[in-house]
């Protein structure tokens, strides 16, 4: 994997949602911002319902959230096009809180 800092275009199937800048990398953990293409639209509900369960989490909802996330087939290539391996999470926290934030955590 590339130095930090890096770009890299996030994918959920084939639709590119969005370009993130990766910034940091903490206990392996890549962690940066995205900035949304067109088709982030497609998947934002998912990555709010994360978001609506950080006060109060309830397990069931949690569970449905990583299901349902795990089933947009997410992934991240770098700009070389190589794909950066690792769980995608995207916090969405809405306009009001500022950019969107991702994580990659190693497989």
């Amino acid at each position: 994997m590339s130095q930090v800092p890096f770009t890299v275009n996030v994918y959920a199937g084939h639709d590119l949602i969005g370009m993130a800048e990766i910034f940091g990398i903490d206990m392996g953990v890549c962690v940066g911002t995205i900035h949304q293409a067109a088709s982030y639209d497609r998947v934002r509900a998912v990555f709010r319902m994360f978001a609506a369960q950080l006060e109060r989490p309830d397990h069931e909802v949690v569970q449905r959230y990583y299901a349902v996330r795990d089933d947009l087939d997410l992934r991240v290539v770098d700009a070389g096009g190589a794909k950066v391996v690792g769980v995608v999470h995207i916090t969405d926290l809405g306009p009001e809180f500022g950019e969107l934030q991702i994580e990659i955590y190693p497989p």
